[in-house]
């Protein structure tokens, strides 16, 4: 089966927008879609945080960077 979501993020530019896909599952996939302009900021700020930040299709998107993996290991990772 050759038609699943494999890759754990997945861009494209569309109309001047940026669709980004995450992978959840083999079959669940959830798509946000962006300006190029939000995503550049989103792109620009990402390691700092962004919070709370507006956006035309998406409403409010947190979205953030982190150097260690969940609770209880706490494995150091970037993510």
């Amino acid at each position: 089966m050759d038609h699943f979501f494999k890759r754990a993020v997945k861009l494209y530019i569309e109309n001047n927008n940026v669709l980004c896909s995450f992978r959840v599952s083999d079959v669940a996939v959830i798509t946000k879609v962006f300006t190029v302009k939000e995503f550049q900021y989103i792109m620009d700020h990402w390691v700092l945080g962004v919070s709370a930040y507006e956006t035309e299709n998406c409403g409010r998107i947190w979205w953030e960077f982190r150097n260690c993996g969940p609770r209880p290991d706490c494995v150091p990772m970037e993510f």
